[in-house]
């Protein structure tokens, strides 16, 4: 998945350390840019069940696209968050219809990061990477403004490692495991 920065400014914005809105996105693979399923997210102006679209530093200077599916519910001071760690051999852009699907149906919002070395990111596949890409959909989670007490991590296979350890180290309402990985 490839993700165009919404503007020059924004492309600009990428030496800064904030979040860089992405205004469209664009697949790889043929199959996926002639699914219907898949068109609809092509923009990403978090409008219509699409999501909202940012490239985040990372703690080792990485950008990793992050893909934020909204839930307003009737208190959003109940809103919960889920920071949805995927597994080997997919990416955020193949999961698009997975996210949006499970926001829908659980109502809640959830938070996707790519992991560096997948994707559109920066960088290579590394542990060290891969935990400071954790951090950074956590801090990303806060500065959406979800208290601890409303964030979820789940992780999916590979996932687990990064949900484990933000789970660890950062306050948060509870853990998913889905299809764990054994060490």
């Amino acid at each position: 998945t490839y993700c165009a920065p919404a503007s020059k400014k924004a492309a600009q914005q990428q030496k800064d350390d904030g979040p860089v809105a992405v205004g469209r996105l664009e697949w790889k693979y043929r199959d996926l840019e002639r699914n219907p399923l898949f068109s609809r997210f092509r923009q990403v102006d978090g409008r219509e069940g699409r999501p909202r679209c940012a490239l985040l530093r990372t703690s080792r200077r990485e950008l990793i696209p992050c893909f934020f599916f909204e839930y307003r519910g009737p208190r959003p001071d109940e809103d919960l968050c889920v920071i949805y760690f995927h597994a080997n051999a997919t990416d955020c852009g193949a999961m698009l219809p997975t996210y949006s699907s499970f926001s829908r149906r659980l109502a809640v919002s959830v938070l996707a990061v790519e992991y560096s070395g997948y994707g559109s990111s920066t960088g290579r596949a590394s542990v060290a990477n891969t935990l400071a890409d954790a951090r950074a959909a956590y801090d990303e989670a806060r500065r959406l403004g979800f208290e601890p007490s409303r964030i979820v991590v789940y992780g999916q296979s590979v996932g687990s490692g990064p949900a484990c350890y933000v789970a660890a180290r950062r306050p948060v309402a509870g853990v998913v495991l889905h299809s764990p990985i054994a060490s």
